[in-house]
């Protein structure tokens, strides 16, 4: 929770504290509304991760957010040549980049069970996968960021709650890209 949600919090029970108490014990409207706001701030804190998409005026800022991770990750000039044949790959069997992204992470999450030391019959979801390198620290803090974000994208995508427009879709497999020929300069492929 932030500083400035557990201020709104803590000003929020004392409001309530106060109203109880001065109604002797008696909760009124006003206690409820208290209480609704209470409740709503505790349910904004529990929020998924996927709310941490950034919502603008133009909506989903998917193409920047993957750009910068992108450009975190700090690419060699070899990283980037196989990222892109990755990336020519994934397209020339797919219909079109949504669809180029969704074989690109089938090939990240087989990256990733090869990290882990898992089998390819094995039912460990990617997040399971993930954590695992994330407590070995197999992997940097920005190639993790990249793989979390990108984990939610796909969910997004493949149980329909999100569409993705060229430029986002574009930008998305550039980054699956570079991650999966991160992932493979790991494993020492390249």
């Amino acid at each position: 929770m932030k500083t400035a949600e557990k201020a709104v919090t803590a000003l929020v029970l004392l409001l309530l504290a106060i109203q109880v108490i001065r109604n002797a014990l008696i909760i009124d409207a006003s206690a409820l509304a208290l209480l609704l706001i209470l409740v709503f701030l505790v349910l904004l804190d529990s929020r998924p991760d996927i709310a941490r998409f950034k919502v603008g005026l133009s909506g989903l800022e998917i193409t920047r957010e993957a750009a910068q991770l992108e450009q975190q990750l700090g690419t060699t000039a070899d990283l980037q040549a196989s990222a892109n044949d990755a990336v020519s790959e994934a397209k020339v069997t797919a219909e079109d980049s949504t669809l180029a992204f969704i074989n690109l992470w089938i090939k990240i999450e087989v990256e990733l069970r090869k990290l882990a030391g898992k089998d390819f019959e094995s039912k460990w979801p990617p997040s399971d996968l993930i954590a695992i390198l994330r407590r070995r620290e197999a992997l940097d803090p920005e190639l993790l960021r990249s793989l979390d974000y990108l984990k939610n994208i796909r969910n997004g995508v493949v149980h329909g709650q999100l569409r993705l427009n060229d430029q986002e879709a574009s930008s998305i497999v550039s980054l699956a890209g570079t991650v999966l020929a991160k992932l493979r300069q790991i494993r020492g492929l390249q």
